[in-house]
């Protein structure tokens, strides 16, 4: 499996699940859409492109073979977005933002 195409299968499951959350609102039509229009177009565009990814992307390196040096970095966003995440309730937006 190549990066590229992780990355269309990637695209293609977001879709998806855009496409799948956006069934709780009404469509509407083209003269009047709804508020699930928007979304529904921009996932649906999200997953044909994911797929020309997928398509595309056998020449690109493995998977395997790309390493990862910044993994300290990503993990620290990540911690920082999961605090600002549960903090923004608990504690308030502004507490949680000097913190």
């Amino acid at each position: 499996m190549t990066v590229d195409r992780v990355a269309g299968v990637a695209l293609v499951v977001i879709g998806l699940v855009a496409v799948w959350e956006s069934r709780a609102f009404p469509l509407g039509t083209l003269h009047r859409p709804g508020p699930a229009y928007m979304p529904l177009l921009l996932a649906l565009l999200l997953i044909v492109f994911g797929i020309a990814v997928f398509a595309m992307g056998g020449g690109a390196r493995r998977l395997l073979e790309v390493g990862w040096p910044e993994w300290r970095h990503a993990a620290a966003i990540f911690a920082a977005c999961a605090f600002a995440a549960f903090g923004l309730d608990r504690l308030g937006y502004r507490l949680t933002m000097a913190v």
